[in-house]
């Protein structure tokens, strides 16, 4: 069983010829074989291996890709120039692959040997599947990583999902974000959007002024995803989790819901995060061409949801060390992308999760001390400002510490006529402890500890604790409701502790719906 097992690994030191300058036509040479042969294994020796991957390398179904680890290094070879993908398929028209395994080997993108930037027409992923089933990443090491994508599944057929596409696996892998020519703004190491796919026990790190370019460690689409036990430091975002409104089995096929989107992120740790996980509520007019007017979104009545979604055991540590030369938004757990249209998150359940904001900035910005100026930017713990309806959002047993605004901030008013007003139905906000928050001073609006607002049907604040340890208490108030118009909405059991003997932080209720809380 151990012989036949030997005998079937291929040895990339033999596919390379006295005429090859590198190993790119060994590598095709090697998948070639396997494709022959309906699948088998390509085994990477320690050492480096330079290619140029222009095109991509293709690959094939039944195939197992394995080296000695983080020495077995396959490089992008001094002045390659721009590259698109390195392993893997640049358009959804190439035949399907399936089963297809990476482990124990480095992809190093070479920025100093090839410091081309990225652009539309050269993204640099290091592996991209567009037409698949079935991948699998373990123990592989991203040293450094530059592209839009280290890892790129995309199902994405315009319109809709190709359901088909599905089942990714990214586990115990380690990226290494480095471009120093600013390459690909918009980059996540890790983009999936397909169903089925867990993202666990990896590790995401980008050092220095990379903090300010390593955008996103995972970002999933399409739900049916469990992303767990993963570790970041420096990445703006740890996890962007967003829907997908429509699939298909093939392009004849009926359209098939993506609802609910049924995605867990739980047991991760990310630190010197900007935000730390972003929801998206995708709607399929989003990107066309041209951009719908108002009128036009208004006749967009279909509800188009982000649903059954669990955030639970996350530590998140903001940090706002770098706002005097890079000012930023920040938050802990928030929403992202447009609200136009009738876009609702629901199901949502953010449970004993960790969010801490740290960091100085400047002789005026200190967290730890609750100095901040009035100027400064959005900053909430867990926050959906924007103005998408929500119903069933628990958020209880979470910690909180230093958020210079709210705490917790759920819906939103119209705003001089340009937002809309968010339904809010079924909140339950419990048993949470938030420490030293609320006590930027913003000229232009009020800031309390919790604050609900919009068309607030069925809501429970209740058993939260609100701790203000300055000397001299910082907070206005404790829970802000304004609601319009509001129903059944309890208020019972919080407490607000502070070091004076007579605390000035309050309520404060919109005048006009002091009826609608019950305590």
């Amino acid at each position: 069983m151990g012989i036949g097992l030997v005998l079937d690994w291929l040895n990339i030191l033999d596919f390379k010829e006295e005429s090859d300058v590198d190993y790119t036509d060994a590598f095709r040479r090697a998948i070639a074989t396997i494709e022959g042969r309906k699948g088998g294994v390509l085994y990477i020796p320690s050492g480096t291996y330079d290619i140029r991957p222009v095109p991509a390398i293709s690959l094939c179904s039944n195939l197992t890709i394995i080296g000695d680890g983080a020495q077995s290094i396959v490089r992008i070879a001094d002045g390659t120039g721009p590259y698109k993908v390195i392993f893997g398929q640049e358009s959804s028209t190439e035949a399907r692959i399936e089963s297809v395994y990476f482990e124990r080997f480095t992809i190093n993108q070479n920025p100093v040997g090839n410091p081309v930037p990225s652009s539309s027409g050269a993204s640099q992923f290091a592996f991209s599947f567009k037409n698949f089933s079935k991948i699998h990443f373990r123990k592989m090491e991203f040293n450094p990583t530059t592209g839009a994508n280290a890892i790129c599944c995309n199902a994405s057929r315009g319109t809709y999902i190709d359901t088909t596409c599905q089942d990714v696996t990214v586990e115990q892998c380690r990226f290494y974000r480095e471009s120093p020519k600013q390459i690909y703004v918009d980059n996540s190491a890790i983009y999936l959007n397909c169903p089925g796919s867990i993202v666990s026990n990896n590790k995401f790190y980008a050092m220095g002024d990379e903090t300010t370019k390593a955008r996103g460690c995972i970002e999933t689409h399409g739900g049916k995803s469990v992303i767990s036990g993963n570790y970041s430091e420096g990445y703006s975002t740890g996890v962007n989790a967003a829907s997908r409104t429509w699939g298909k089995e093939n392009v004849d096929g009926p359209l098939i819901s993506m609802s609910p989107a049924n995605i867990t992120i739980t047991g991760n740790t990310f630190t010197k995060v900007k935000k730390g996980i972003q929801l998206w509520v995708n709607h399929p007019q989003d990107n066309v061409t041209p951009a719908l007017t108002v009128e036009q979104w208004a006749t967009h009545k279909e509800e188009i949801v982000l649903e059954n979604v669990l955030i639970s055991n996350n530590t998140i540590s903001v940090d706002v060390s770098d706002y005097t030369a890079n000012p930023n938004n920040y938050a802990g757990i928030t929403l992202a992308g447009a609200y136009q249209g009738n876009r609702w998150i629901k199901n949502i359940s953010i449970g004993t999760n960790n969010i801490i904001f740290t960091g100085k900035s400047g002789p005026t910005i200190d967290v730890d001390k609750g100095l901040v100026p009035n100027d400064f930017k959005s900053c909430y713990g867990i926050v959906f400002l924007l103005a998408i309806n929500m119903a069933n959002i628990a958020i209880q047993n979470n910690i909180l510490s230093n958020v210079p605004l709210s705490a917790i901030y759920l819906g939103r008013l119209s705003n001089g006529g340009t937002s809309k007003v968010s339904e809010v139905q079924g909140i339950k906000i419990s048993n949470n402890i938030m420490t030293n928050c609320a006590y930027l001073k913003q000229p232009s609006s009020t800031t309390s500890f919790i604050d609900l607002r919009g068309n607030i049907l069925g809501a429970s604040i209740q058993n939260n604790m609100m701790n203000d340890k300055f000397a001299v208490e910082k907070a206005t108030y404790s829970i802000r409701l304004t609601p319009t118009p509001g129903k059944d909405i309890y208020i019972r059991d919080n407490v607000v502790t502070t070091k004076q003997a007579v605390t000035k932080i309050k309520m404060l209720i919109a005048a006009g719906y002091e009826k609608s809380v019950k305590a």
